[in-house]
C-alpha cells in the first residue's frame, strides 16, 4: 500500500469541501480525480502532499514514499536552463545527478536542454515540469490539471507521453476535467460531487491497454456523465 485515506473531512470556514472520504492507493495505481472547478480536487492533492494539514481523519503514507507534485502552473525557475531545472531536485536532496539526460529523452526535450523556460511553448513547459518531477525518482506522482490550457494536439501528445513513460510500478494521482483522458489513463476514477451531502463515487476502469474507444469505454463515459447530470454539472469529454 502506497497511501491510505480514512474518513477524511475537510472544511473551509465551516463549509464542507470533502465529506468522509476513503481511498486505498496501491503500487502502480493511476487514479484520476474528476469534477468541476471548486469541488475539492486540488484541495485533496494538497492534503495528500502535506501542503495543507488542516483536516480530520487519516492520511497514511508508506514510510518509503517519495512524492513529487506537478502543479497546474509552471514552477520552472526562469533564470535556469531546462537542464538545470531538472537537475535541481536531486542537487537539493544530495542524490545522484546522472539521470537528467535520460529523463529529458523520455519527455522528448533533450534537444532543448539548454533552453530557458521562456523559450519553451506551453506544452513543452508541461513536459519540462514532468521531467523535474521524475528527476527525484518518486514512487508517488501528483498532477494538478496536467491537460489544462493545452490545445487538442498538445493534450494528445501529453496523454501519449503519460502512457509511454509510466510503467506498471509508477503510482500516479491526477486531477482533470477531461473524462476521455481519465478513462484512457486510469485504473481508478474518483468522481467529486458538487453537493457535499453526496459521497464521492469510485469507478474501477478494468480495460486493457492500449485502450480503444469501444462499447466498454463509452459505458464508463456514460456512468460519469450520468453522475454529473444528476447534479446539473457539465464535465468535458
Amino acid at each position: 500500500m502506497i497511501l491510505e485515506i480514512k474518513s477524511l473531512i475537510k472544511k473551509f470556514d465551516n463549509r464542507l469541501i470533502i465529506n468522509a472520504f476513503d481511498l486505498e492507493v496501491s503500487k502502480g495505481d493511476f487514479i484520476s480525480f474528476i469534477g468541476p472547478s471548486g469541488c475539492g480536487k486540488t484541495t485533496l492533492l494538497n492534503l495528500i502532499a502535506g501542503i495543507d494539514t488542516d483536516f480530520s481523519g487519516n492520511i497514511i503514507h508508506s514510510p518509503a514514499n517519495r512524492l513529487s507534485f506537478v502543479f497546474q502552473s509552471s514552477i520552472l525557475l526562469p533564470w535556469m536552463t531546462l537542464y538545470d531545472n531538472v537537475l535541481l531536485p536531486n542537487k537539493l536532496n544530495n542524490r545522484p545527478q546522472n539521470n537528467v539526460n535520460e529523463i529529458l529523452q523520455k519527455v522528448g526535450l533533450h534537444e532543448y536542454k539548454f533552453y530557458y523556460p521562456n523559450m519553451l511553448s506551453g506544452g513543452m513547459q508541461k513536459r519540462a515540469s514532468i521531467a523535474c518531477a521524475l528527476a527525484s525518482s518518486p514512487n508517488l506522482l501528483l498532477f494538478d490539471e496536467p491537460f489544462s490550457g493545452l490545445d487538442f494536439i498538445n493534450r494528445q501528445n501529453l496523454t501519449d507521453l503519460f502512457l509511454g513513460i509510466f510503467d506498471s510500478d509508477q503510482t500516479v494521482i491526477m486531477t482533470t476535467h477531461f473524462i476521455e483522458d481519465a478513462i484512457l489513463l486510469s485504473k481508478k476514477i474518483v468522481l467529486f460531487p458538487v453537493n457535499k451531502s453526496n459521497k464521492m463515487k469510485l469507478i474501477e476502469v478494468n480495460l486493457p491497454h492500449p485502450r480503444e474507444k469501444n462499447d466498454a469505454f463509452y459505458q464508463i463515459e456514460k456512468i460519469i456523465k450520468d453522475y454529473y447530470s444528476c447534479e446539473s454539472v457539465v464535465i468535458t469529454s
